[in-house]
Order: C-alpha cells, then sequence, then structure tokens
C-alpha cells in the first residue's frame, strides 16, 4: 500500500509491527528477525530515530532471551528464540 501511495513513513514501523505479528502467529524466529532488521535500515535510511529505537528495542529484547535461556538448537544454527513475556506478567 505504501508503495502504491508514495507514503512511506511508515514503512519502518510496518515491518515492526509485521514482526510482532509473524512472532504471535508462532512463526520463525528468522523472519521475526529479518522483518525488525528491514525496519531498523528503513528507519536508518529515513532518518527516523522514533522507529529505529522501537525496532532496535524489539530486536534487543529477542537477544536478552536468548541471552537469559541460552538457547542455540534451531536447524539454521541461529539462536531459538522463546516467546516474550506478556506485559501482564511483568
Amino acid at each position: 500500500m505504501s508503495a502504491s501511495t508514495a507514503l512511506t513513513w511508515w514503512d519502518a514501523e510496518l515491518h515492526r509491527i509485521r514482526a510482532a505479528v509473524i512472532r504471535a502467529e508462532n512463526g520463525g524466529d528468522t523472519a521475526v528477525r529479518e522483518e525488525l532488521a528491514r525496519a531498523l535500515a528503513i528507519a536508518e535510511q529515513q532518518g527516523s530515530g522514533t522507529f529505529r529505537r522501537r525496532a532496535a528495542a524489539d530486536l534487543d529484547a529477542m537477544h536478552a532471551v536468548v541471552k537469559r535461556w541460552g538457547r542455540n538448537d534451531s536447524s539454521d544454527g541461529s539462536p531459538e528464540l522463546l516467546p516474550l513475556p506478556d506485559a501482564d506478567a511483568r
């Protein structure tokens, strides 16, 4: 949609949200990381510090889970990430 309207300033945030949807639907961690990396790249290209920080925070949260639990048992050698705890459980 953003490509057809030339309104691309939300693209970074859309990729970050897509990553959250993939994760919520138990999609692959690689796909989640790819979407977050794409969100970061777009935000940096557009000079959007807010969207860059949001994507970076989500990516950092994923890596924190790996560091905490020390999991590395996915078939492609990348860390297998555990679901993030619900906000209500914190």
